[in-house]
């Protein structure tokens, strides 16, 4: 019973373990962080290694190489003791034409079990508000000016009348904490330029909750269709 417990207990406490990430992309490039509880992990760009790092990196590298050399000359001579001992099987027996079979394509599945299950996926898609976290949400777009200002100025105009209907989608679809998404012009550069940085948190326990649903959801339209369709073939012979 104690046993139970502690388990129980175990599994409860990483149930509400949060992890998520971070995507940054600007001037600098792409940056990719990964964060579990209290820890960051850069998972892109990786950090540069040190000269120590570099020289037994090289040396790993030689090895490598030089077993894969040897591997390689052993499988030739391998390759060549097989090759002379067909070809003497093959003095020794006639000559048989070769018959060449074209393989045939696996047949696929039933497509209107797909079309059943697209409004259980569009559902499920839904589902993933409750599981996921936005942090933040900043999106930064800056216009060109150059060489058609007018033109950048219309854009902007555009921008802006099309952000809150953007914003009220984002809002009703996703859990946001905090947002920004703006535009400006910049009537000195001839590039468009943007900014975006997002960070998403999700427990474990809310993520293995929506993934458990799901699969009920998904194997229930399956067995329903398995059902159906022996029930036509009974009907079909009888």
């Amino acid at each position: 019973m104690k046993v139970l417990l502690i388990i129980l207990i175990v599994l409860l406490l990483i149930g509400f373990i949060r992890f998520g990430g971070t995507v940054e992309y600007s001037a600098d490039g792409l940056t990719v962080l990964v964060r579990v509880l209290c820890f960051k992990i850069k998972v892109f760009p990786r950090p540069e290694k040190t000269p120590e790092q570099q020289a037994a990196d090289e040396e790993k590298k030689k090895k490598a190489e030089e077993k894969k050399k040897k591997a390689e000359e052993k499988r030739k001579a391998k390759e060549e003791k097989h090759k002379a001992r067909a070809e003497q099987k093959a003095k020794k027996k006639k000559k048989q034409p070769e018959q060449e079979q074209a393989q045939k394509p696996k047949k696929g599945g039933s497509l209107q079990l797909i079309l059943k299950m697209i409004p259980a996926a569009l559902e499920t898609l839904g589902d993933l508000k409750n599981v996921l976290r936005f942090d933040d949400l900043y999106v930064h777009y800056t216009i060109a000016g150059q060489p058609d200002p007018a033109g950048a100025a219309r854009m902007y105009g555009m921008i802006c009348a099309g952000g809150g209907a953007v914003t009220a989608l984002l809002e009703n679809n996703l859990r946001i904490r905090r947002r920004e998404v703006s535009a400006w012009v910049d009537f000195t550069t001839t590039e468009a330029l943007v900014y975006v940085r997002l960070t998403i948190t999700m427990s474990v326990g809310r993520l293995l909750r929506f993934l458990v649903a799901a699969g009920i959801k998904f194997l229930r339209i399956y067995l329903a269709d398995r059902q159906e369709k022996k029930h036509k073939s009974k009907q079909e012979g009888q």
